[in-house]
C-alpha cells in the first residue's frame, strides 16, 4: 500500500512538472505598434514551443474588437514556431493602444498584448464656423494639414445647408472656403469631411460645426 502511494505521488509529481513547463515562448510578450489613424495595420508576434511536449491551443482571444487573430495552429509540436498574425483596426480617436490578448491552452492560461498609439496625419482647424443672424453671407476658411508626408483628397461636401469650394493646389493642405446659404434662421448643423490618403491606406471623417445664431 506504502508503495502504491509512493508511486502515484511520483506519477503526480510529473504530471505537475508538465504542466507548468509546457508553455508557448513569444518573441515578444508586448508587441509596439504605431498605426496611423483610420487604417487597419496588419502584424504579428513571433512563438515557439520550445518543451518537449505537444501543446493544444484552445482559444486566443483579445479583449478588443479592434484587433482580430487570423487563423493559428491548434496544436504545436515540441520545437515547432510560427508568427501569430493579428489584423489592428485604428479608430479615429488619436491616443494610446493597449489590447491584452489572452492565450488559453491545455496546461494553462497565459497573456500577450498589442501597445502604442494611433497616430494623426490630418488636423483640421477651424472645427467651429460662426455667423450673426442677419450677416452678411462670406465664406471662412477651413485648412487640413497633412501631416508627415500624407497626401490626401476630400469628398464633394454635399451638404444642402452650406456652399463649399475645395482647394488642393497646395501639396501637404487643403483649403476649404465654406459659408451657410442664408444667414437669416439659427442652423446648428455638423458638417462631415471625409478624407482619405491618396494611397488609399487610411480614411478618416472630420467634423465641422456651422453656427449661425
Amino acid at each position: 500500500m506504502k508503495h502504491t502511494i509512493l508511486k502515484l505521488v511520483y506519477i503526480l509529481a510529473i504530471c505537475s512538472f508538465s504542466v507548468t513547463y509546457a508553455e508557448i515562448t513569444w518573441d515578444q510578450n508586448a508587441l509596439t505598434i504605431k498605426p496611423i489613424a483610420g487604417s487597419t495595420l496588419e502584424t504579428g508576434i513571433s512563438y515557439k514551443n520550445e518543451t518537449g511536449l505537444p501543446i493544444q491551443i484552445i482559444e486566443i482571444k483579445p479583449g478588443c474588437s479592434c484587433t482580430v487573430v487570423q487563423d493559428f495552429k491548434k496544436i504545436l509540436r515540441p520545437g515547432e514556431s510560427g508568427t501569430l498574425k493579428l489584423k489592428y483596426n485604428a479608430t479615429e480617436k488619436i491616443g494610446k493602444i493597449h489590447v491584452d490578448i489572452l492565450v488559453k491552452t491545455a496546461t494553462g492560461d497565459s497573456s500577450i498584448a498589442l501597445q502604442g498609439e494611433i497616430v494623426e496625419w490630418v488636423k483640421v482647424k477651424p472645427r467651429l464656423l460662426v455667423w450673426n443672424i442677419d450677416e452678411k453671407v462670406s465664406p471662412q476658411i477651413i485648412e487640413l494639414e497633412l501631416m508627415n508626408g500624407a497626401r490626401a483628397s476630400i469628398a464633394p461636401i454635399s451638404d444642402s445647408n452650406v456652399e463649399a469650394n475645395i482647394d488642393t493646389s497646395i501639396s501637404d493642405k487643403i483649403s476649404i472656403s465654406l459659408a451657410p446659404k442664408q444667414t437669416v434662421k439659427p442652423i446648428n448643423i455638423t458638417v462631415p469631411l471625409e478624407i482619405t490618403r491618396t494611397d488609399e491606406s487610411a480614411r478618416v471623417q472630420k467634423n465641422v460645426i456651422v453656427v449661425t445664431r
